[in-house]
């Protein structure tokens, strides 16, 4: 298999001069999901929002498909790695579902007949049929996740960038999610702190903690309780 992700010796720190990344090197292979645990404060979102360049860094390397993360790249690779927020309001924010959805399809410059046709089997594909034009504000948190979800699949991505997908979710639209991201067979880079839920969609496990990766191993882990409660987990 082919390396899809490459980070090598990343280190951030924000602008009020808090360190979040440091030395953070890490390799994910095609079609590997791959999930990022670690203590609140560790450094996992902020890793997942350098891997399409919502934040960047001038201390160390990050390749996406093979490409480096710069802003020469940086259109094509957001169109091949998609990141989908924690929190719904921070991705959608268009009139009307549609809107949202297609946002990114519009952007690339697809044709009107294109879009429609794209994202109406992507709202086919995660049950929200019949709600293209109602605002996204007006629905459910659970069904907010959803059409999150499909801005980043209608793009039609290799790489999915997840945080956090199931927080806030009754446990019947958790379920849900769950089910559906078992699905999809791309590479897939979760950080959250459902270790249940990694258990059940992720191959290999990343620990970090003061911006650091401490830890790669492979799913097991996640029975050793008393490994995880070494690790503050």
């Amino acid at each position: 298999m082919d390396k899809v992700v490459e980070i090598r010796n990343l280190s951030y720190t924000y602008p009020d001069g808090t360190p979040a990344l440091n030395e953070v090197s890490l390799d994910v292979m095609e079609r590997e999901s791959i999930g990022i645990i670690g203590p609140n404060g560790a450094g996992k979102s902020t890793l997942l929002l350098h891997l399409n360049g919502i934040l960047q860094s001038e201390n160390g390397a990050i390749k996406i498909l093979g490409m480096p993360l710069t802003n020469r790249n940086l259109r094509k690779i957001r169109s091949k790695a998609c990141l989908v927020f924690q929190d719904p309001e921070d991705q959608l924010f268009m009139p009307t579902v549609f809107d949202d959805v297609a946002f990114g399809l519009v952007n690339l410059g697809y044709d009107a007949g294109t879009v429609r046709e794209k994202v109406g089997k992507i709202l086919e594909r995660v049950d929200l049929s019949g709600r293209e034009n109602r605002s996204a504000h007006h629905l459910s948190f659970g069904e907010k996740k959803l059409v999150s979800l499909a801005t980043a699949l209608v793009m039609e991505p290799e790489i999915l960038l997840l945080d956090e997908p199931t927080s806030n979710l009754d446990r019947k639209e958790r379920r849900e999610i769950i089910e559906f991201l078992q699905e999809i067979d791309k590479t897939k880079i979760i950080v959250s702190h459902d270790l249940e839920m990694i258990e059940q969609l992720c191959q290999r496990i990343v620990v970090m903690n003061r911006g650091k990766v401490i830890l790669t191993e492979d799913r097991e882990i996640l029975k050793d309780d008393d490994k995880l409660k070494s690790l503050g987990l």
